[in-house]
């Protein structure tokens, strides 16, 4: 629309162009018979493009007489984006399938203690994550003003809209109307702005040459930002708070809280999600073999040291049932048989009694269960069966059936102090 290379240019219009009629070069321009300009269309018209993503150089392809008003960063302090750095792109969940289920246990432990998110990802893996409770999902390119989730309490971004290197160079070759060269994308030093002032240095993929950094930028990096704007930061309040989880490497045009290199969620973590942390090695290999968690009965022991043992895990199992709000048990039994020991094991209150029932069934006779509360949400109070801090012999034989079965107590807890901060992602 503009003199250059490889431009499109009116002729002279027509109200109706002739049916067929042929499109054709004048020097780098295209002639489109009957094709009025856009801007002559709203030429006598107030007239107002409202983007945040647009990008300015070609909006004046379209409206060359148009004004920019950059109205500057708006302070958003009650939305706080946490980055973090790795592999994001589509490429990456392909080579390594398992961190699809590590990014749905990340987001599960996000989720732990709030009560609404949102998931944006990749069309590809967006069914991984329709499991999670109170959680939806969308995926990038399925965004685009979409005001349903201005109310959410955590927003995930996985990764953005990524064009391959061709069609990037096809796009950048039509905007400056002469061949630009094929490249690829390369890393590249940057620095995120946090909320502090300061800046904080990281790497990006970006093309060298900035016609093709511009039309990367436009996908990439608009993408991501039309995702962040799910959350209506603008519009939050210290009623309604937004937490933001942004797993993608580019610096962004607004604050951010933090911002790390990814950690995948710990085998204990995992088993906490499971609804299952057993301390005895034999029991840690038996019920979650293989890569990545146990392989061995040895290989589960050094992961109970490096966490502490029995009281580092009860504290890490504690403050995610702290966060979960979620009443959790210290689970003691042991069969009454030759040769098996004591085991304790962490598990949610409402899993207890279908626990016992299990270890029953599987060792039979006699099995002694001593429970104590781990962890109570406050204003706790319950009917149980399998009372605290004393012993339940449950008989299975057929000689012990006549055994009377333990009369159920109501037992009260304590309220413990108040659950800390839920924003925290681990």
């Amino acid at each position: 629309m503009s003199s250059g290379c490889g431009g499109l240019a009116p002729a002279r219009w027509t109200a109706h162009p002739s049916v067929g009629e042929r499109l054709w070069l004048e020097g780098f321009r295209l002639v489109v018979p009957g094709f009025k300009e856009p801007h002559n269309w709203v030429q006598a018209l107030p007239f107002m493009w409202a983007s945040a993503t647009t990008r300015h150089d070609r909006a004046r392809l379209l409206f060359p007489d148009i004004e920019i008003h950059d109205p500057g960063q708006l302070p958003t302090p009650h939305q706080h984006i946490h980055q973090f750095i790795g592999a994001w792109g589509k490429s990456a969940f392909a080579r390594r399938p398992e961190k699809i289920t590590e990014m749905v246990d990340t987001v599960r432990l996000a989720m732990l203690g709030r009560q609404s998110g949102l998931v944006i990802t990749h069309q590809d893996t967006e069914h991984a994550f329709t499991g999670i409770p109170n959680t939806k999902v969308l995926h990038h390119g399925n965004v685009a003003g979409d005001d349903d989730f201005r109310a959410v309490e955590a927003l995930f971004v996985i990764g953005g809209p990524f064009a391959p290197p061709g069609a990037i160079a096809k796009i950048a070759s039509a905007e400056a109307r002469c061949r630009v060269p094929y490249a690829t994308p390369v890393r590249t030093p940057c620095v995120g702005l946090m909320e502090a002032g300061h800046g904080v240095a990281l790497e990006r993929q970006a093309y060298a040459d900035p016609r093709l950094q511009a039309v990367h930028a436009g996908i990439y990096d608009s993408g991501i930002i039309q995702a962040i704007g799910r959350a209506r930061g603008l519009r939050r309040t210290a009623a309604n708070p937004v937490d933001v989880y942004l797993y993608a490497n580019l610096p962004l045009p607004v604050p951010i809280a933090s911002i790390d290199i990814y950690r995948q969620p710990s085998r204990l973590e995992r088993m906490f999600l499971a609804d299952g942390v057993p301390v005895n090695a034999a029991d840690m290999h038996r019920e979650y073999p293989g890569k990545p968690m146990f392989p061995s009965e040895a290989a589960a022991a050094k992961a109970r040291e490096r966490w502490g043992g029995r009281a580092g895990m009860q504290a890490q199992v504690r403050e995610l049932a702290q966060r979960a709000g979620i009443a959790w048990d210290v689970l003691t039994w042991q069969p009454k048989a030759k040769g098996h020991k004591g085991r304790v094991r962490f598990l949610p209150h409402a899993q207890l009694a279908a626990f016992a029932a299990e270890v029953i069934r599987e060792f039979g006779g006699y099995v002694i269960f001593q429970a104590e509360p781990l962890y109570r949400p406050p204003v706790w109070q319950e009917d149980i069966d399998i009372g605290g801090k004393r012993d339940l012999f449950l008989p299975m034989s057929e000689s012990s059936r006549k055994r009377p079965s333990p009369r159920p107590g109501r037992i009260s807890w304590a309220p413990p102090r108040a659950p800390p901060y839920q924003g925290e992602l681990l």
